[in-house]
């Protein structure tokens, strides 16, 4: 009977193959020793061979998916943990570029701001000198601004505090 699969099901459910394989030799001693089907012994023995395939597959194949939800979750706990790294490395890459740009970057500009400075006192009366170094001081501005910009996309300062 049907009846008597549900226990092999629900400790496969519960245990996988080893679960299914205690409720078939329960089932099969209550089977037997109920001696319902003692006149039809094929019978008896087609219906254990029928609830032991289906328990003991059944068994199996939770067990085999319980394995690869571990597996899985293993992984993704892997995963995790790189893309973690990664961001750390990305942060860590950004912070330096930003760093090296305000560094190298600010202090060429600032020398070139200061070149300019001098050239247009010391050419107070070439006026195309001076408006050269003038001109030379508001490029150097431009880039800056424009190097504060993209250290402000590569690093805000948000991150910072």
């Amino acid at each position: 009977p049907f009846c008597l699969a549900l226990p092999i099901i629900a400790l496969a459910w519960h245990y996988g193959w080893q679960g299914a394989l205690i409720a078939t030799l329960m089932n099969a001693i209550a089977l037997i020793a109920s001696q319902t089907w003692h006149d039809h012994p094929v019978d008896l023995l087609l219906s254990l061979l029928a609830q032991s395939l289906t328990g003991l597959l059944l068994g199996a194949g939770i067990q085999r998916l319980r394995e690869l939800n571990q597996s899985l979750q293993a992984e993704l706990a892997r995963n995790r943990r790189l893309a973690e790294r990664l961001l750390e490395t990305e942060e860590s890459v950004r912070q330096e570029v930003a760093r090296e740009l305000h560094d190298d970057i600010g202090q060429t500009i600032t020398a070139i701001r200061t070149q300019a400075g001098i050239v247009q006192r010391l050419a107070a009366e070439n006026a195309g000198v001076k408006q050269g170094g003038a001109h030379i001081e508001q490029l150097s501005l431009g880039v800056y601004d424009s190097v504060r910009r993209l250290l402000g996309r590569l690093r805000p300062r948000q991150l910072d505090d």
